[in-house]
C-alpha cells in the first residue's frame, strides 16, 4: 500500500486527475470548490469519536441508526464505514460480505438499496442504512468521520458516490481511508472536505506530499511511533483507534489529539456524555 501511489501513472489513476479536462469534458475540480477551515477547528479533535456509533446494546447493532442516535444522544462524534451498493449508493457497512452481521453469505456490493433497507442487522429491527439515511438522521448534530472501503487501484466510483451524497449536507464531517489512493481523490478533486490517513504499524505509514491528509488515524496498539511523534510536532493532528481498555483510554491523550472507541462497558464506565461545545 505504501508504494501504491508510486507504481501507478497519473494517466491510469480513474478519477485521480484532478483539474484535467478529458476529451474536453470537465472534471469536478473544473468547478468552483467552497474554502474550508483548518482541521484544527474542527468538533472532531474535541469529541470522543463513536466507532460504528453506540453499539453496546442488542438492539443497536454497530452502523445502525438506532446506535447513530445513541451517539447523537451523548453528544459524541461518529465514525461509520461506505461501501457502493450494485445501484451506486453508498451503503452504511463494514464488512464486505453480509454474513457477520445479517446471517446471509453474500457480498454487501451485490445488493440495491431496497434491498439494503429491507435487511435486518443481527437480530435486531435496524435495516441496513444508506449514506444518505445517516446524513438525514445526524443532521449536523454531530461530527461524522466517514470511512470510505475503497481498495487497490479501483478508485473513483465510491469516492464519487459520497462526494455526491454530502455535497448538500451542512453538518461537520471529514473523509478518512486505508487507501492512500482514496486520500488522493478526494485532494484532487474534493480539496474542500478534510481527509485522514488510517494507518498503523503493520498497513506502514503510506503518508505522502500528494495526498496531504488533514489528519492521521492510526492504531492505539501501535503508538507510540516515531513518524506520528514527528507529524504531530508538524501540527498534523493524530486520532488513536480504537479504545477498547481502560489502558487505551490512559495511553491516548499522551500520544494522540483525539480518539475512536467502543462502547464496551468498561469504556462507558470511564466516559460521560459530552456537554455542548
Amino acid at each position: 500500500m505504501a508504494d501504491s501511489l508510486s507504481s501507478i501513472p497519473m494517466g491510469e489513476r480513474a478519477g485521480v486527475r484532478g483539474p484535467v479536462k478529458q476529451h474536453g469534458r470537465p472534471t469536478l475540480q473544473d468547478y468552483p470548490m467552497p474554502t474550508r477551515p483548518p482541521f484544527s477547528t474542527s468538533r472532531l479533535l474535541t469529541r470522543p469519536i463513536a466507532h460504528r456509533g453506540l453499539h453496546h446494546l442488542p438492539d443497536r447493532p454497530e452502523n445502525s441508526l438506532a446506535a447513530f442516535q445513541a451517539a447523537i444522544d451523548h453528544n459524541y462524534a461518529i465514525e461509520l464505514d461506505v461501501h457502493l451498493l450494485a445501484d451506486g449508493h453508498p451503503v452504511v457497512f463494514h464488512d464486505h460480505t453480509l454474513l457477520r452481521m445479517t446471517g446471509i453469505d453474500r457480498p454487501i456490493a451485490a445488493l440495491t438499496a431496497a434491498e439494503a433497507r429491507a435487511t435486518r442487522l443481527l437480530d435486531s429491527a435496524e435495516p441496513i442504512p444508506l449514506l444518505e439515511d445517516v446524513l438525514a438522521l445526524v443532521a449536523s448534530r454531530v461530527p461524522l468521520l466517514i470511512e470510505t472501503k475503497s481498495h487497490g487501484r479501483h478508485i473513483g466510483p465510491l469516492e464519487r458516490a459520497v462526494l455526491s451524497a454530502v455535497s448538500a449536507y451542512s453538518g461537520e464531517f471529514a473523509v478518512q481511508s486505508f487507501n492512500p489512493l482514496t486520500v488522493l481523490w478526494f485532494r484532487m478533486n474534493a480539496p474542500h472536505i478534510w481527509r485522514g490517513q488510517l494507518s498503523s504499524a503493520q498497513h506502514g505509514v503510506p503518508i505522502r506530499r500528494r495526498t496531504r491528509p488533514d489528519f492521521v488515524a492510526y492504531n492505539i496498539d501501535s503508538l507510540p511511533f516515531p513518524f506520528t511523534a514527528s507529524g504531530r510536532k508538524s501540527v498534523v493532528p493524530l486520532i488513536a483507534w480504537t479504545i477498547r481498555t481502560p489502558a487505551h483510554l490512559d495511553k491516548a491523550p499522551f500520544h494522540a489529539d483525539n480518539f475512536i472507541f467502543d462502547a464496551t462497558d468498561v469504556v462507558m464506565a470511564r466516559l460521560e456524555p459530552m456537554g455542548e461545545r
